[in-house]
C-alpha cells in the first residue's frame, strides 16, 4: 500500500488510509518487524477555529498488531475519540502478521529500559509524525509531534478465530485474561481447569446498564410472572449473544434475537453457546424491516407469515446496533434508527406496560438531540443512564407515566437487584 500525498496534505472529516513503510528503525521493546503499518484518521468533527489542529501519534505494542483497536478503522475511532481536541491519529505498528498465524500477547513487565526505549524511539519517529501533518499546521512554523500512550487491563491475548460478516467485516474472537484480584492468580496455575461461557454474568457495563432499564416496569412485570406469563424481550442486535443469555437464563425472559449478518449468528453460536430453544429464538433478519413488519401485522390482527416468536407483543424492545458510519459517533446506533418510522414501529410491538431501551454509546451529540426528541414525542417518558466512563449513555423510554423510578421489593425487584449493580439503579435520570 503506497500513500498518496494528498490525503495527507488536508484534513478530511473520518478519512481514514493506511500505507506500509520499510522499517529504517530497530526497537527490541516495539518496533522490530521490517516493515511499519501507518493508519492515518481524522476526526469526524471538521476542524474549526484560529488554534493548530492537533496532530498525535501512537506507537502500537508489539504483539498487539492484530488487536481490534489497533488494526481496524471503528478500533482507532474509538482511540481517537478519547482525545477530543486531536483532529488527526496516527498509528505507528508493526506489519501485523497473517491471519492465519495465531496471535499471542502477553503483556511485558514494566521496566525502566522500556519505558527509555519508548521516549527514544519518539524522539526517532518526530520526522515521520511531521511529514502526516496537513498544510494546515505549518502556517504557525513546523509543528511539534505529540504521542498518546493507550494502557489497558489486558494480560494475555490469544487469537481463538476471525471471522468476515457481509455489514460487521472482519472481527475477531480471542481468548482474554485481564488484571484480577490476587485471590484469582491461583487460577493460572491449574492448568487442568476448563472454562465455559456464564450465561447468567454480565460483564460489559453498558449491557447490565441496558438490563437496569427494566426498574422501571418492575411492578408489571413482577405481576405478570405471578401469573405464570414468561415476559417476552426482543433484541435487536445479538453480538456474542451476552444479552440474551442474560435475560434468558438470569431474568427468565423468552428472547427474540434479531440480526441480519450471518457471520456474527455463527460465532455467536459456535464460540458463546447460543442455542435457540428453552425460550430462546433467533430471526435472521434485518432489525429494522422485521420491527416494521411485526408493528403492521399487529396492528392488522393478522401474523400469518411471522414466526411463532413474532405472534404477540414484547415486555421490552433492546436495540444494541453500531452504526458502520464514524459521522453518527462511536457505538451509536444506525440512521434508520433513530428516527420516526422505527422508534414509532417499535412503540407498536411494545405491551402498554412496555420499555424501549437503546444503547446510544457515544453517538455524535445532534443526532443524541433528535433521538431525545424523537421519543419524548412518542412516549411518555425518557430516561437516561451514565455508563461508567460517563460518556457513553442508555436511553431509556416508558409508556405509562412514570414520575420516578420504582424501587418496589417484590419478587421480580429483588432478582434484578441481585443481578444489577445498584449504582446502575441510581444513575437513572429524567431527561
Amino acid at each position: 500500500m503506497s500513500l498518496d500525498p494528498s490525503k495527507v496534505e488536508t484534513l478530511i472529516p473520518s478519512q481514514f488510509f493506511v500505507f506500509n513503510l520499510p522499517n529504517p528503525l530497530t526497537h527490541d521493546c516495539y518496533l522490530r518487524g521490517p516493515l511499519l503499518r501507518i493508519a492515518v484518521l481524522d476526526s469526524p468533527k471538521p476542524h474549526s477555529g484560529d488554534d493548530v489542529p492537533i496532530v498525535a501519534g501512537m506507537i502500537v505494542p508489539a504483539h498487539r498488531e492484530s488487536d481490534w483497536i489497533f488494526s481496524t478503522e471503528s478500533g482507532q475511532s474509538h482511540l481517537l475519540h478519547s482525545y477530543p481536541k486531536v483532529s488527526r491519529l496516527v498509528l505507528i505498528g508493526n506489519f501485523p502478521p497473517d491471519n492465519s498465524i495465531s496471535s499471542i500477547y502477553v503483556h511485558p513487565p514494566a521496566s525502566r529500559f522500556a519505558r527509555r526505549e519508548k521516549e527514544k524511539l519518539e524522539k526517532e519517529l518526530r520526522r515521520l509524525l511531521i511529514a502526516l501533518h496537513p498544510k494546515v499546521c505549518f502556517d504557525k512554523g513546523v509543528p511539534n509531534p505529540e504521542f498518546r500512550t493507550y494502557e489497558d487491563t489486558t494480560v494475555f491475548r490469544v487469537t481463538i478465530c476471525t471471522a468476515t460478516g457481509p455489514l460487521v467485516g472482519e472481527f475477531l474472537v480471542e481468548d482474554v485474561e485481564v488484571e484480577t484480584k490476587p485471590d484469582l492468580a491461583r487460577l493460572k496455575k491449574m492448568n487442568e481447569v476448563k472454562f465455559n461461557v456464564d450465561p447468567r454474568v454480565l460483564i460489559p457495563t453498558y449491557l447490565k446498564a441496558m438490563v437496569s432499564g427494566l426498574f422501571m416496569i418492575v411492578p408489571p412485570l413482577d405481576q405478570r410472572v405471578k401469573s405464570g406469563i414468561v415476559p417476552r424481550a426482543l433484541c435487536l442486535g445479538v453480538g456474542g449473544g451476552a444479552l440474551l443469555h442474560f435475560l434468558n437464563a438470569r431474568l427468565g425472559f423468552h428472547v427474540v434475537g434479531v440480526d441480519s449478518d450471518g457471520a456474527v449468528l455463527g460465532v455467536a453460536e459456535q464460540r458463546f453457546g447460543l442455542r435457540v430453544g428453552n425460550c430462546m429464538s433467533i430471526v435472521p433478519d434485518d432489525a429494522a424491516r422485521v420491527v416494521e413488519e411485526v408493528s403492521c401485522r399487529l396492528s392488522q390482527q393478522s401474523t400469518h407469515g411471522l414466526p411463532d416468536c413474532l405472534h404477540s407483543k414484547f415486555d421490552v424492545v433492546m436495540v444494541d446496533l453500531d452504526a458502520s458510519d464514524a459521522r453518527f459517533g462511536i457505538g451509536g446506533p444506525p440512521d434508520n434508527f433513530v428516527k420516526e418510522p422505527f422508534l414509532r414501529a417499535a412503540k407498536l410491538v411494545l405491551h402498554d406496560h412496555g420499555v424501549f431501551v437503546m444503547n446510544v454509546g457515544r453517538v455524535n451529540h445532534d443526532i443524541y438531540i433528535l433521538l431525545v426528541l424523537e421519543l419524548k414525542t412518542l412516549f411518555d417518558t425518557v430516561f437516561r443512564i451514565v455508563v461508567g466512563n460517563q460518556e457513553n449513555y442508555v436511553l431509556v423510554a416508558t409508556l405509562p407515566p412514570i414520575e420516578h423510578p420504582p424501587d418496589h421489593y417484590c419478587a421480580f425487584s429483588k432478582r434484578l437487584r441481585e443481578a444489577v449493580s445498584r449504582e446502575y439503579i441510581g444513575s437513572i435520570k429524567e431527561v
